[in-house]
């Protein structure tokens, strides 16, 4: 076991983000962030403590109240399946891996039964029929989610973020 691996084994599951618990992946396997290992700062915050800006900007443009509930519970979800980095971490490598996770994820993974006690990680290595696919429609909705969160970030916060990562480059 190397010097890193040891580090890693020895942290208990945990997030910089205090409001936000990390989700357990598997048996005995939880998501650590890199910078959990070092003493450096962060080159940018968390995205954790960044998406409730957004969320506060969707307020205040008058946002229904249940688009908001579905915004926060994907936001959750990327950070189940990509980890709470920093934001200026993120690549477009992690932007390319959402967008084809949701090709491998089933509709309703939330409330069929089947599925709701698995994260998303085990999800995506499950062999599901085609007519619990995701719908077209569900995974744009998802990826534009994600897209506007980063355009946001990209706006109003220039020094940390200078691309929108989850916007696919056949979209421009």
């Amino acid at each position: 076991m190397s010097n890193e691996e040891e580090k890693i084994a020895k942290i208990k599951p945990q997030s910089p983000c205090k409001r936000w618990k990390t989700k357990k992946l598997g048996k005995n396997e939880y998501w650590t962030p890199n910078s959990l290992l070092s003493n450096e700062t962060p080159s940018s915050p968390f995205f954790c403590d960044m998406f409730p800006k957004h969320i506060e900007r969707m307020r205040e443009n008058k946002r229904r109240e249940k688009t908001i509930g579905e915004t926060i519970e994907t936001y959750k979800d990327v950070i189940e399946l990509l980890g709470n980095k920093p934001i200026g971490d993120y690549t477009n490598i992690d932007g390319r891996y959402y967008r084809n996770s949701l090709l491998k994820t089933p509709k309703n993974r939330k409330r069929v039964k089947r599925y709701r006690d698995k994260n998303i990680h085990e999800l995506m290595s499950l062999d599901f029929p085609p007519s619990d696919k995701m719908s077209f429609e569900n995974q744009s909705k998802l990826i534009s989610r994600m897209t506007s969160c980063w355009n946001f970030f990209v706006d109003e916060y220039p020094e940390y973020v200078s691309e929108n990562v989850f916007k696919s480059s056949k979209d421009d």
